[in-house]
């Protein structure tokens, strides 16, 4: 019984780790779909991005209303200055929120993708 309750215990413990390093970012398109997965990376063209359901998609920025992230990433704008954190990007903004600074609004015609 000692030895079923060490297991369980064990099992636990590693059922937490494993949902507590769980990061799940998403993904809503133009006509109102949601995908929810992990953003690789984003160019001018569109994101690269990976799910359970889709595996990896490539979409262009027209198809996508939003995109929201939970891990952070770095954003360069056209001066060149690098903002890092995680992002919401809605329409033709993008939004970079990190916890040791006011979030920052910038318009796509900023940012060098």
């Amino acid at each position: 019984m000692a030895d079923a309750l060490r297991v369980c215990a064990v099992l636990v413990v590693c059922l937490l780790r494993g949902t507590a390093g769980f990061r799940a970012d998403t993904l809503i398109f133009t006509n109102g779909d949601e995908l929810t997965g992990t953003l690789l990376r984003a160019d001018a063209r569109g994101c690269v991005f990976v799910s359970n359901l889709a595996n990896q998609v490539t979409v262009p920025w027209e198809n996508i209303r939003e995109l929201r992230t939970s891990a952070p990433f770095v954003v360069v704008d056209l001066n060149g200055k690098a903002r890092e954190g995680t992002l919401l990007v809605e329409n033709a903004s993008l939004i970079v929120s990190s916890p040791s600074a006011q979030p920052e609004f910038l318009a796509s015609s900023e940012v060098r993708l």
